[in-house]
């Protein structure tokens, strides 16, 4: 069997720390057999079941490199949720070799075979997806140098960017409210510049982030699909799909003073 990325790199410093239990958060695994792996990386078990690996965005080649990866070694599965609408439920699963579980999601993400996509089913499993894939994404490996994490004020970028889910970080330079939803802008043009979507309807993502006001001026990292039909717009629907990354800017008071589009803001 050929040496595939996945195995030199569980060998590397640091390996050790994704080379744990498959659950985050506990639980117990069992242990199955595979059959196949689909693209999407949904996994067909000798007994039938069908499984994914909860949140992740996989690249082109994960899958084959997976397959090599795990060659007729059994893996360690837990179950996050019943099936889904195509039949496959969402799990953690850890490829079982010698006495280390190694977990497939963390590997993945580390060698820039996929990038973190939230998901319910992964939120106890977030902060450690995140670890995986930072290196990878800020070295551009991978899929990250076909899909690069774009700039919020790089109205180009924004334009051209690919189907799918897309990366952005920037600053939102202002907030505005309508009595359905709470935009946070991160320019002054509505029609050429990126603004984020809440509706106030859906208490549970407000209740999980600071208040937009509060968002005002801090370096955010967002993930979801762009809508460009009246300007781009990312319409948020879980808080995990924002991360704060870093302190808030000095000029953050003096932005949320100003620069909303109220009215005119996207409906």
């Amino acid at each position: 069997m050929r040496a595939t990325v996945l195995a030199i790199l569980i060998c590397l410093p640091g390996a050790p720390a994704r080379a744990q239990d498959v659950a985050c958060d506990g639980g117990e695994a069992e242990t199955a057999r595979i059959a196949a792996i689909a693209a999407d990386l949904t996994f067909a078990l000798a007994d039938g079941r069908l499984v994914y690996l909860a949140g992740l965005d996989p690249a082109e080649g994960a899958k084959d490199e997976l397959a090599v990866f795990l060659g007729q070694n059994p893996v360690a599965v837990r179950l996050l949720g019943p099936p889904g609408r195509w039949g496959a439920a969402p799990a953690r699963i850890a490829a079982r070799l010698g006495d280390a579980n190694i977990p497939l999601a963390e590997t993945l993400l580390a060698a820039g075979y996929a990038r973190y996509r939230p998901e319910a089913a992964a939120r106890p499993c977030r902060a450690a997806l995140l670890a995986a894939e930072a290196d990878a994404r800020g070295a551009g490996a991978g899929i990250w140098r076909a899909r690069p994490v774009l700039q919020a004020n790089d109205r180009a970028s924004l334009a051209a960017a690919a189907p799918g889910m897309v990366v952005i970080e920037g600053t939102p330079v202002s907030r505005a409210e309508t009595p359905a939803r709470i935009y946070l802008n991160f320019g002054r043009d509505r029609w050429r510049d990126l603004s984020l979507s809440f509706s106030r309807s859906n208490k549970r993502i407000l209740a999980g982030l600071p208040a937009a006001g509060d968002l005002v001026g801090r370096r955010l990292r967002m993930r979801g699909l762009i809508d460009l039909r009246q300007g781009p717009q990312m319409e948020i629907v879980t808080p995990d799909q924002i991360e704060l990354v870093d302190a808030p800017a000095p000029q953050a008071s003096e932005l949320a003073g100003g620069g909303q589009k109220g009215g005119e803001q996207k409906d």
